[in-house]
């Protein structure tokens, strides 16, 4: 699997399969068939034949699509130099990607009331969850997890990522 950095963000890249469109591409590699969008923004401006000139992706067609789960490595990233509350009811989860459907490290109850420290900067949002995270130091470390990713906000009612957005941190 070939990669390549663009503004401090991971892509890969990709060879379209027969049948494959920037709709099936996006839903099976972002989880999210809207984001075929993307796709087509960002292979029009790295030198990719752009997409919206097709009616659909062609077969062996080299296309780059972002790396959600890309976690810098620690020679790549600045210092967890600031620091934030957890102030949502219930807790939050922090997960091991910037995704509600990553894996749980830390369980929402015990994260209420808690803080940590963040890497500024380092906000990643969500779109199909309406969720934005930050990567966060854990101290002591859990699991074998000493970083993760916790939601800052959402929708209040979390069956429906459509009602209004919540904060659920306070930045320190």
């Amino acid at each position: 699997m070939a990669t390549f950095m663009k503004n401090n963000k991971r892509y890969i890249e990709h060879t379209v399969l027969a049948g494959e469109t920037a709709y099936g591409i996006a839903q099976a590699k972002l989880y999210n068939g809207n984001r075929w969008g993307e796709l087509v923004k960002m292979n029009e401006s790295d030198g990719h034949p752009p997409i919206s000139q097709y009616p659909h992706v062609y077969t062996n067609q080299q296309i780059g699509y972002p790396d959600d789960s890309y976690v810098p490595s620690t020679t790549d990233m600045p210092q967890f130099n600031s620091w934030l509350k957890v102030i949502a009811s219930a807790g939050v989860n922090i997960r091991d990607q910037p995704n509600a459907n990553a894996n749980i490290v830390v369980h929402d109850v015990a994260t209420k009331g808690v803080n940590y420290k963040y890497q500024k900067n380092s906000e990643t949002s969500d779109d199909a969850h309406m969720r934005t995270y930050v990567y966060v130091h854990l101290d002591p470390p859990v699991n074998g997890h000493d970083t993760g990713w916790l939601p800052v906000s959402g929708p209040s009612n979390l069956a429906d990522v459509h009602s209004p957005t919540e904060i659920w941190v306070q930045y320190e």
